[in-house]
């Protein structure tokens, strides 16, 4: 699908047949905001996924990973949690 870049534009679009494939649809994970190491110079959460310096803070969502990964990362989340909250029940 060509972008609209008028009001007849528009008015075909309203008139015309549109396919669900004629969109490009994007969508975002906030990854790589809040990188993991054992520096906190150079990072944001410890490899236990706790905050640099802030006890009992803890990030186990994508905001550790070190970039987008470029695919749903549901599944790996979901990991990093389980394994962030058995961390987290064994140092209590």
């Amino acid at each position: 699908m060509e972008p609209l870049r008028s009001e007849a534009d528009l008015a075909a679009l309203r008139v015309g047949r549109v396919r669900s494939r004629g969109f490009v649809l994007g969508s975002v994970h906030p990854m790589g905001t809040c990188r993991m190491g054992v520096d906190p110079a150079l990072s944001v959460v410890a490899p236990d996924h706790q905050v640099h310096g802030v006890d009992g803070l803890y990030i186990p969502d994508a905001g550790f990973f070190p970039t987008s990964l470029g695919v749903n990362a549901q599944i790996t989340i979901n990991a990093f949690a389980m394994r962030c909250a058995d961390q987290m029940i064994a140092s209590a």
